[in-house]
């Protein structure tokens, strides 16, 4: 600067503060705090088969390198990753896998994406509760044989797990009639 030369000596202290020795001093900002991760789901209950929940997730600030590889998902996969119209939300939607009766999990770990002065992120997780195992449905009899006119026999239906929805509308009978239909368990 107009042939003179001036020094500054900074130091970072270790509460993130900055320290200045010499003359003409300027203000340096200095970021040191990690980014965090807020991970949220639009399910309030248990995600059955052919359901699907949106998943948010809040960074605490803007990240040029956030990507839908930077999440963990086990019980389910994502699609539709995008950031919405603030630079510091996402969504996408996950899908749980067939056949699954364990909690499904969604997480960023560590050191998966930074902020703007490089400072790499804290990690945070999510826990669903999955049930997309089809109920199966056991038929019976109580007639030993053929049945003849007039006969009559108990068919009992046994469901895998309680159901609030299985009706006599459910059952479709060839060569007789189906009455008195009960429920128990």
């Amino acid at each position: 600067v107009d042939g003179e030369s001036y020094t500054i000596e900074v130091g970072l202290s270790a509460a993130g503060g900055v320290t200045f020795t010499g003359g003409n001093q300027t203000a340096v900002l200095v970021d040191t705090t990690s980014p965090t991760i807020a991970i949220t789901s639009t399910a309030s209950s248990t995600l059955n088969a052919e359901q699907t929940a949106t998943i948010t997730f809040t960074l605490s600030e803007a990240s040029p390198d956030f990507a839908q590889g930077d999440v963990e998902v086990d019980g389910g996969s994502l699609s539709n990753f995008m950031v919405t119209e603030t630079d510091t939300v996402y969504t996408a939607t996950f899908t749980p896998d067939a056949d699954r009766s364990t909690p499904a999990t969604i997480s960023v770990s560590n050191d998966k994406f930074n902020d703007a002065a490089g400072n790499a992120n804290a990690s945070n997780s999510l826990s669903l509760t999955v049930d997309t195992v089809l109920p199966t449905l056991t038929v019976t009899s109580s007639a030993q044989d053929t049945l003849i006119a007039g006969q009559t026999a108990t068919i009992t239906f046994t469901l895998s797990e309680a159901t609030s929805n299985f009706t006599r509308d459910d059952v479709v009978v060839d060569g007789g009639s189906l009455s008195d239909l009960t429920g128990s368990g």
